[in-house]
């Protein structure tokens, strides 16, 4: 389609967590030897209490104005033209869902709380200044 129509793109799956970045300074010895360190990371999942909905009823209560979205499509007419015009949903500020009628009070209906958990992180002898390691699935969700 030309204007406002949908989009073809992947299926929906599981969302990956979001990365975090964390700087690890290491001294000369322990570059020249190899390590381990231990780090303690604060990350955001998904609530427990609700499911990561907002609401005790496992229940994410869309927006009956946007469908969802979090868009509304707007007609605006200008002289003698018509545009079609995409804007924040005013009735849910363009998040796509309502409060919920029973919101959960773990993680204040935002649906994700703060979570710190250790990790043990193997420095590699000879590793280089800039070097990323990677623990997939810890960032936030």
């Amino acid at each position: 389609s030309f204007f406002g129509g949908r989009r073809g793109g992947a299926a929906a799956g599981p969302k990956k967590p979001k990365d975090i970045l964390v700087v690890v300074e290491v001294t000369l010895e322990e570059v020249y030897c190899g390590t381990t360190k231990t780090l303690r990371i604060k990350r955001l999942r998904k609530c427990v209490g609700c499911a990561g909905t907002g609401s005790l009823d496992k229940k994410s209560p869309k927006c009956g104005s946007c469908g969802g979205s979090g868009k509304v499509v707007q007609l605006r007419r200008h002289g003698g033209m018509t545009m079609q015009v995409q804007a924040h949903c005013n009735a849910c500020g363009g998040a796509g869902r309502i409060q919920p009628a029973r919101p959960c009070k773990t993680c204040a209906s935002e649906g994700f709380s703060v979570s710190a958990k250790s990790f043990k992180v193997e420095v590699q002898r000879g590793i280089e200044d800039g070097h990323a390691i990677r623990l997939e699935g810890e960032g936030d969700e």
